[in-house]
């Protein structure tokens, strides 16, 4: 037998439930109960809250998505919450964050593009990109080396299970000038901007350990923070890529 109560009077206010909804999903999301989170958070936004408060919702529930590895559901939510509050940049920057754990990173070097269109005084986001260019180079390399031919294999590869694998996708536009010339700039611009960051020394080693530019492979920073083209989520491995963490953190060690 359902015994009815009755419930006091801020239970009937729309924005007190809202919040009550966020606190309980933030404690959750805390308490690492992912499931139980999102369905906070869903909850709230089937309320109609403001715009403002709806950013943050998707926002939380984009987060709680990417504990999870749910990266499809990360993205969804991470757009939304860049689509309500467009202006807000750390919006921009988990987007990017989620796209490079998944292993795409044309589409995290796109989100930082447009985080650094709207505020190219952001440094962090200056040295996630170029992080982001050396890691693609680093790939490129990789896989250029796998494929090149043994001498005497008749132009086979060295190993048949790469044969079948298809280059990693870099926007034509940002392909050009080469990724290191794309990375060198990128780690100047956050040397100018935080000079005295913790990251500094870090970043100024990495800049002595690059090769030299490609000729004629320059890159004004004007040109990095000019808003790219979003390209769209490609095909994700099924568990995604659990090799990508985060870079500034092994540049700390």
């Amino acid at each position: 037998m359902i015994v009815g109560m009755s419930l006091p009077a801020w239970s009937y206010d729309v924005h007190d439930n809202i919040f009550q909804h966020n606190r309980e999903g933030v404690w959750q999301l805390q308490e690492r109960t992912l499931i139980e989170a999102i369905a906070e958070f869903k909850a709230a936004l089937a309320l109609k809250p403001s715009t403002s408060i709806a950013a943050s919702l998707y926002h939380n529930w984009g987060v709680s998505a990417l504990a999870m590895r749910d990266y499809p559901a990360a993205f969804k939510a991470f757009q939304q919450a860049c689509q309500l509050q467009p202006t807000y940049l750390i919006f921009r920057q988990d987007l990017a964050h989620a796209y490079a754990l998944a292993g795409l990173l044309p589409q995290a070097q796109a989100a930082l593009r447009d985080t650094l269109a709207l505020n190219a005084k952001d440094g962090e986001a200056w040295l996630l990109l170029g992080l982001l260019y050396q890691e693609q180079d680093q790939i490129n390399a990789s896989q250029k080396s796998e494929n090149e031919p043994i001498p005497g294999d008749m132009g086979q590869s060295t190993n048949k299970s790469t044969d079948d694998k298809k280059p990693v996708s870099v926007s034509s536009s940002l392909s050009a000038p080469g990724n290191v010339a794309l990375t060198r700039t990128c780690f100047e611009q956050y040397l100018k901007l935080q000079p005295e960051s913790e990251m500094a020394r870090a970043v100024k080693r990495l800049l002595k350990e690059m090769p030299l530019d490609e000729p004629g492979s320059t890159m004004k920073p004007a040109e990095l923070s000019m808003p790219s083209q979003t390209l769209p989520p490609e095909p994700l491995p099924a568990e995604g890529n659990k090799e990508n963490t985060s870079k500034t953190e092994e540049l700390k060690k």
